[in-house]
C-alpha cells in the first residue's frame, strides 16, 4: 500500500469533509461548498485561507472562498468551460511570515455536473458531457478517480444517451471496457491501491465467474490479452450486444435501396 510523507508537516483531510457542487446560471458557473464538519477547521488559524484547486483538460482555477473565520459559501467561476473537474481543498496560511504555505488538504476527487433529468448513479464509470467536436467521445484516466468519458454537448440528452442508444452501446462501450483495463495493466503494480481498480477488477471477475481479481503478470503480455479479450467477450455475450446493433440495423436499413 502507497503511504504519503508529508514533509511540510501539512494535515491529511477527509474528501467528505467538504461538499461542492457546480451551479449553472446561464452563461455564468458558480461553484457552492459547504463544509460538513467545522469542527475540523478548529486546528488552522482563523485568518488561513480556504481554497478549491479545480483543473480539466490542461485547464486549471484556484478558488478562494475566505478565510476560516469568514467562510463564503458562493464564488463565481472564471474559466466556464469546467464540465467534470478534478478538485481538491486547500488550507493555506496567510501570516506574513508563512503566506502560501500549504497548511491542510484533502485528495482530489471528480466535481460532477448533473445533467437534468439524469439518475444519480455511483458507478464505475462516469459519462459527461461537455465541448469536443469533431470528436464524439473520448476517455480521461486520473491518478485516484474513477474514469470519465466525455461525449460531446451536441448530442441532446448525450449521457443518458450514451446508456441507451443501441450501436453507442453496442459498439463504443466494449471498446471503453478494453481501454480501461489496458490502462489498469499498465498501472497495476504501481497502483494496486486505488479505489476504482479494485471496483474494475471486482466487476471482471464476477462477470467472468473468476474467483480471483488479479490481472496476468507484466511479463506475460500474451495472457494479458486474453485476459482482457475474455472479459469483452462475456461483457458482449451477457449484454446481447451483436443481437442488439444488428437489430438497429435491420430496422434501419428496411425499405433502403441500392
Amino acid at each position: 500500500m502507497r503511504r504519503r510523507i508529508r514533509l511540510t508537516g501539512r494535515r491529511q483531510l477527509r474528501k467528505s469533509f467538504v461538499k461542492a457542487r457546480i451551479i449553472d446560471r446561464g452563461p455564468e458557473k458558480w461553484i457552492e461548498m459547504t463544509v460538513q464538519d467545522p469542527r475540523t477547521l478548529q486546528a488552522f488559524p482563523n485568518d488561513a485561507q480556504v481554497k478549491l484547486r479545480l483543473y480539466e483538460n490542461k485547464c486549471s482555477e484556484t478558488i478562494s472562498f475566505g478565510t476560516i473565520d469568514k467562510i463564503k459559501q458562493v464564488e463565481k467561476l472564471k474559466n466556464d468551460a469546467f464540465s467534470a473537474p478534478s478538485c481538491q481543498l486547500r488550507i493555506v496560511a496567510n501570516t506574513p511570515d508563512e503566506r502560501g504555505r500549504l497548511l491542510g488538504s484533502t485528495d482530489t476527487w471528480t466535481l460532477r455536473a448533473k445533467e437534468p433529468n439524469t439518475p444519480e448513479t455511483d458507478g464505475i464509470l462516469t459519462f459527461q458531457k461537455t465541448k469536443m467536436r469533431p470528436q464524439i467521445w473520448k476517455i480521461e484516466f486520473r491518478d485516484d478517480e474513477y474514469p470519465i468519458v466525455y461525449v460531446d454537448e451536441s448530442i441532446p440528452n448525450s449521457t443518458i444517451w450514451v446508456r441507451n442508444d443501441p450501436i453507442f452501446v453496442g459498439c463504443v462501450l466494449p471498446a471503453i471496457v478494453r481501454r480501461v483495463f489496458e490502462e489498469i495493466l499498465q498501472r497495476h503494480y504501481r497502483d494496486i491501491d486505488v479505489e476504482w481498480m479494485q471496483k474494475w477488477l471486482q466487476w471482471a471477475s464476477d462477470l467472468t465467474g473468476g474467483t480471483d481479481a488479479m490481472p496476468p503478470g507484466e511479463e506475460e503480455r500474451e495472457q494479458q490479452e486474453l485476459w482482457i479479450d475474455e472479459i469483452v467477450e462475456r461483457f458482449c455475450e451477457k449484454h446481447s450486444l451483436a443481437e442488439m446493433v444488428r437489430a438497429q440495423v435491420v430496422r434501419g436499413t428496411q425499405g433502403a435501396t441500392i
